[in-house]
């Protein structure tokens, strides 16, 4: 248990997580009403080719420009931001810059507001400082390398939870509605603090600093710096793995291994391989889900299967042409007890090229409860993995999660029933099928 006044050796740990923290809130303190500018204001102009040239990549995701807001800083100069919203009327946001020491950094942020009212909000560019956001909002930060329409992407599937529940859903059209809706946010955000005790909410906004400090630190650094902090805070961080393949897997030796030879002509039959072993993971829930990479922590996505607990295999069949080499399919089944194909499943769609096998109960339980530590741990496993076939650890929820390329890339591809005696015993997706069906690749 945490005591009400921090000792010395923590007040020391924490003293520039304090002066974070205090420049924070005075921010917060100092909000002011963003004003609506003309195009032909000096100030919007300055930077309207920036903004024209963000906007270029947004217009096919449906974004408009609703138009340029001012706000007055300290110094007596304007911060101009662009404000846009989508045709669908719920995703709204603006592009703003700002400085840092290696120059101007431009800012992309996207909100969604439901009834409730709760928000969902996402920022790239941002640098991961904040104070403690309430609970009913739920938020991810981006790096710079991820592209607008990779954050557009996650914010939308993070808003899945919104539709499956039929909440309603705030239309913004106006950038007087857009605005509006910024300031219910900010709004919220402060009713929530001021209903927080301040002792609690100090260590609320520690946390929220302190996870920001730790994250491009070595793990033997942190806890020199702020071993005593972090356990009077109950802050205990576990920093996201490098999704890696299995050492020594068949699967694995048998993509790594040199090819040589002439490139295959298009049309060409490819030649599948055996089944390969890949790894061994257990199930400690009663739910096994194979589904895409992206949703990963989604409970009710791609196909779900009850299963008993215990050691399950996963398994893949490569494809082979000329001197590419392709996934073709993957099984998972219990140790033991190999199944044949069954009935349909069901079909997985595929927009990272890769496909998932989770233990649902484990993983997507965790997630629900640990949204912002889960988009932080899933971003490795989304754009972070340099093998066609690896695992990928998620020590909170003490389970691993097997992922392997889905044939050519991204598309929807049918899962079948592993049968063993007349039961359902494990899954099976088909990315490629096999030259005995007869079907030709019309794409290298």
């Amino acid at each position: 248990m945490t005591s009400k006044s921090p000792p010395p050796e923590v007040e020391e740990e924490v003293a520039a997580l304090r002066k974070a923290v205090k420049g924070l809130r005075a921010g917060a303190a100092d909000h002011r009403r963003p004003q609506a500018l003309q195009p032909s204001d000096a100030a919007v102009l300055a930077v309207a080719k920036d903004y024209d040239q963000a906007m270029q990549e947004l217009t096919p995701l449906g974004f408009s420009s609703l138009g340029d807001v001012g706000e007055q800083r300290k110094d007596g100069s304007l911060a101009v931001s662009r404000w846009f919203g989508h045709s669908g009327g719920t995703i709204s946001g603006w592009l703003g810059f700002i400085t840092t020491k290696r120059g101007p950094r431009l800012l992309a942020f996207l909100v969604t507001e439901a009834s409730g009212p709760i928000y969902c909000t996402s920022l790239r560019g941002g640098t991961g400082l904040s104070l403690a956001r309430p609970p009913h909002v739920s938020h991810a930060d981006y790096e710079m390398s991820m592209s607008l329409v990779e954050m557009v992407g996650g914010h939308r599937e993070r808003l899945s939870s919104f539709t499956t529940e039929r909440m309603p859903l705030t239309g913004v059209a106006t950038l007087d509605e857009a605005i509006e809706l910024m300031e219910r946010l900010h709004q919220a955000r402060m009713t929530w603090r001021a209903s927080v005790g301040e002792d609690e909410l100090l260590r609320a906004d520690l946390r929220s600093v302190l996870a920001n400090s730790y994250r491009k630190m070595a793990a033997e650094d942190f806890w020199l710096i702020y071993s005593h902090a972090a356990e009077w805070l109950d802050f205990h961080p576990a920093r996201a793995p490098e999704p890696s393949a299995p050492l020594g897997s068949a699967l694995a030796d048998f993509l790594a291994s040199t090819q040589t030879g002439p490139e295959v002509e298009q049309g060409a039959l490819g030649a599948e391989s055996d089944w390969l072993f890949h790894c061994e993971f257990e199930i400690q829930g009663k739910r096994l889900q194979l589904l895409d990479v992206l949703m990963a922590g989604n409970d009710g996505e791609g196909v779900i299967l009850e299963v008993s607990p215990g050691v399950h295999v996963v398994e893949a069949r490569v494809m082979t042409y000329g001197i590419d080499r392709r996934i073709s399919r993957v099984r998972v089944h219990p140790k033991g007890e190999i199944g044949t194909p069954g009935a349909l499943a069901g079909e997985v769609g595929v927009d990272l090229a890769a496909v998932a096998i989770c233990d649902v109960d484990r993983l997507a339980a965790w997630a629900q409860d640990h949204e912002d530590e889960w988009q932080r741990w899933g971003n490795q496993l989304w754009y972070g993995r340099t093998t066609p076939a690896g695992l990928y650890p998620c020590e909170p929820a003490k389970t691993v999660v097997p992922f392997v390329d889905s044939g050519f890339g991204d598309g929807t591809y049918p899962v079948y029933y592993s049968m063993n005696d007349g039961r359902a015993v494990g899954l099976e997706a088909v990315f490629l099928r096999s030259p005995d069906a007869r079907e030709r690749v019309v794409h290298l």
